[in-house]
C-alpha cells in the first residue's frame, strides 16, 4: 500500500489516498480448436469460489508472454507454443497501479498435471474444460463475473471474430 497526498485537478487536496502497489498481471485464453481451460478456485477478498480465466502475476524481468505460459502450465498443466498480446487494460485505476495483458493461443493443448503452489492447491484450483462458444453465456449469465476475466474474455471474443476467417468460425448453437 501507498499513501498519497493527491491535488484533484480543482485544486482539492485529498491527504490520505491510499493505492495498492501490485504486480502486472498476465491473463491466458488458451484455445484448443472449440474449448479452453478456466479455474474453478477460492478468492479470500471476497469469500467466494469463483471461475476465471487462468492468470497470475508477472515476476521481475519476465514477459507477459512468459509469465501467462507459466501460470497457465502451473494452474492448468495447458501449454501454450504461441501467445499473441492482444491487449492490456487497468485493473481498477483508482486505486491499483497494475496492468493486465491479455495473451491468446490458438495452439494451446492440455500437457499433464497442475503444478499448483500450495495456496493454490490449499484454496481446491480446479480446471473445468469449456467450449468456446460457452464463454458468452457464463459471461451474460455472470457465472464468470471476476474483472479482469470479463475483460479479457470479450476482449478475445471480439479479436477472434475480427481475425478468424468466416468460414472457420464455429457455428452458433
Amino acid at each position: 500500500m501507498r499513501r498519497d497526498q493527491v491535488r484533484l485537478p480543482d485544486g482539492v487536496v485529498v491527504d490520505d489516498y491510499y493505492v495498492c502497489v501490485r504486480p502486472d498481471i498476465a491473463i491466458v485464453v488458451a484455445l484448443q480448436g472449440d474449448r479452453l481451460p478456466l479455474v474453478r478456485q477460492y478468492k479470500h477478498g471476497i469469500r467466494e469460489i469463483t471461475l476465471e480465466l487462468p492468470a497470475g502475476m508477472i515476476q521481475s524481468g519476465e514477459s507477459p508472454e512468459d509469465a501467462g505460459r507459466r501460470e497457465l502450465r502451473e494452474e492448468t498443466g495447458w501449454v501454450a507454443p504461441t501467445l499473441t498480446c492482444i491487449g492490456s487494460f487497468h485493473d481498477d485505476s483508482t486505486r491499483n497501479t497494475n496492468r493486465v495483458y491479455c495473451l491468446v493461443s490458438r495452439d494451446a493443448y492440455p500437457a499433464g498435471a497442475q503444478q499448483l503452489d500450495p495456496h493454490e492447491a490449499a484454496g481446491g484450483l480446479e480446471v473445468v474444460e469449456v467450449p468456446l462458444q460457452g464463454l458468452a453465456e457464463l459471461l451474460a449469465t455472470g457465472t464468470v463475473r471476476t474483472q479482469s476475466s470479463v475483460a479479457a474474455a470479450y476482449r478475445t471474443l471480439a479479436w477472434l471474430a475480427e481475425t478468424t476467417p468466416e468460414s472457420e468460425r464455429p457455428i452458433a448453437g
